[in-house]
């Protein structure tokens, strides 16, 4: 009776005021439980999601194997596109619109049709087999010739062996290769920093060329305007002559002469070389290591022959010196005792080698 009695005597306002303060009170915390129970809700929501991808990647996964055991030599563009060497910045694969493509027989004015195209294809095919059918008969006539007694008849060709964009963790065992075979090559490398300097030791040691190709190798930074450039030259050059005290001046443009990446004029690029007193060489020959890494060592040897033996007079072959180009290193023997066997001498580039160019200038 006396809490009646009390109820009664209270304010009506202060009444209608402490239930305010009271919802107040409450709701943000009534409102905090039903975040939370709608977050679990969606939580439990995204982790069926998940479990029913995750169930149905399982049940695609046989198939997408299959598929790739069916197409060994198919490789996407982040296969391609190598990943950095460990003492460069980043890297560029040569552009293959720059390697010198594969002499053709040239087209006739009954040509244009499709079928003279495809007659004058196999014009090529035939021509090559004769080549490979005249080199094999020639190669039978010196082996009679050497059981005779008799001197046997050289090409007289020079090939010159050049690796791009080293040094890497597979220098050594290109030396160790061109050492077994007695054979001098040429080395353009790439260099910001010390940590090869023991295998650019070695390239000078064993009587191979050094020649430089670029300090960063980022195409966007050292093509990027005239003084980038002349700077990208000189820190390589400087660098590689504190580590090995070679004042090298024999050079690779990255990319080429010809290359149509830089943003600078390649003929002021030229003219810094020439007034300099650099020399630079680009290639008429090559494996083809830099554009598909899943070529064999016997495809990279074919590739190398193909251009050497349709060659007029002296091949410079392009070759990579890369992590990721480990069949290089297995191709070398057999690019070697093939280029022996056809009677070519092997030479590193030096003061008197002729001077291959894309462009002049």
């Amino acid at each position: 009776m006396k809490f009646l009695r009390r109820i009664r005597k209270i304010n009506t306002t202060k009444f209608v005021l402490g239930i305010m303060l009271l919802f107040l009170i409450t709701l943000p915390t009534v409102i905090t439980l039903h975040v939370l129970k709608a977050a679990d809700r969606l939580e439990e929501k995204r982790e069926a999601a998940i479990q029913d991808v995750k169930q149905a990647g399982s049940a695609n996964a046989p198939a997408a194997r299959d598929i790739s055991s069916e197409m060994p030599h198919m490789v996407t563009t982040e296969d391609i596109i190598r990943e950095e060497p460990e003492n460069v910045e980043t890297m560029v694969a040569e552009p293959s619109v720059l390697m010198m493509a594969e002499p053709e027989i040239k087209a006739t004015v009954g040509d244009a049709t499709t079928g003279d195209a495809k007659a004058a294809d196999a014009v090529k095919v035939d021509s090559k087999k004769a080549e490979k059918s005249d080199s094999k008969k020639a190669d039978a006539k010196n082996a009679e010739k050497a059981s005779a007694g008799e001197p046997q008849k050289l090409n007289g060709k020079t090939v010159y062996l050049t690796f791009d964009d080293g040094p890497s963790k597979y220098t050594d065992e290109l030396l160790d290769v061109l050492d077994k075979y007695d054979v001098k090559a040429t080395f353009f490398v790439v260099v910001n920093s010390y940590k090869y300097g023991k295998q650019l030791k070695r390239i000078v040691n064993d009587g191979h060329t050094l020649g430089l190709h670029s300090y960063s190798h980022v195409y966007s930074k050292l093509y990027a305007d005239y003084d980038s450039y002349v700077k990208d030259v000189s820190n390589v050059h400087d660098m590689v002559q504190k580590i090995t005290g070679v004042d090298t001046r024999y050079y690779r443009f990255p990319g080429g002469s010809s290359n149509d990446v830089s943003s600078v004029s390649m003929s002021k690029c030229i003219k810094y070389l020439n007034d300099n007193g650099y020399t630079y060489f680009d290639w008429n020959a090559e494996s083809k290591d830099a554009e598909d890494l899943t070529l064999t060592a016997e495809e990279l040897r074919d590739n190398v022959l193909n251009y050497v033996n349709s060659n007029e007079g002296n091949s410079i072959v392009l070759m990579h010196d890369l992590d990721k180009h480990y069949n290089t290193v297995e191709a070398l023997p057999l690019i070697i005792e093939a280029l022996k066997e056809e009677g070519y001498t092997l030479s590193a580039i030096d003061d008197t080698t002729p001077t291959f160019h894309h462009r002049d200038k």
